[in-house]
């Protein structure tokens, strides 16, 4: 369940729907160095980040899953990406890692942030 759900984010990162990708939020979320927030500000920046990168491909290894006391569990995934707008493109590898909440047979993203590795 954990693989089809990182599947799913990084289907719809690509995609832009930021609809559906806000979906997949707790109303309280860990989110980068905003500290805890709720799902319009996750809305507003994922739409930014659409807006400045509008073409965006992610190459996702394995996940490292593990469970934390009281059921949540934190993944760890190997990314390769690239992006792009007009005549620039940047490609990289990064590493995301997701706090999950089990929530009604799937989960709800508790906790996000993401290391950049390298870039070109």
């Amino acid at each position: 369940a954990v693989v089809a759900f990182v599947a799913d984010y990084f289907a719809k990162s690509s995609a832009a729907d930021v609809t559906a990708l806000v979906d997949l939020y707790g109303e309280s979320v860990d989110y980068y160095k905003k500290g805890k927030t709720g799902p319009d500000v996750v809305r507003q920046d994922k739409a930014a980040y659409f807006e400045r990168w509008p073409e965006r491909s992610y190459k996702a290894a394995a996940p490292t899953v593990a469970d934390l006391p009281g059921g949540d569990v934190k993944v760890t995934i190997p990314v390769d990406y690239v992006v792009k707008r007009a005549e620039k493109s940047v490609r990289g590898k990064a590493t995301f890692t997701l706090l999950l909440r089990p929530a009604g047979g799937s989960y709800r993203i508790i906790g996000e942030q993401s290391a950049v590795l390298e870039h070109k």
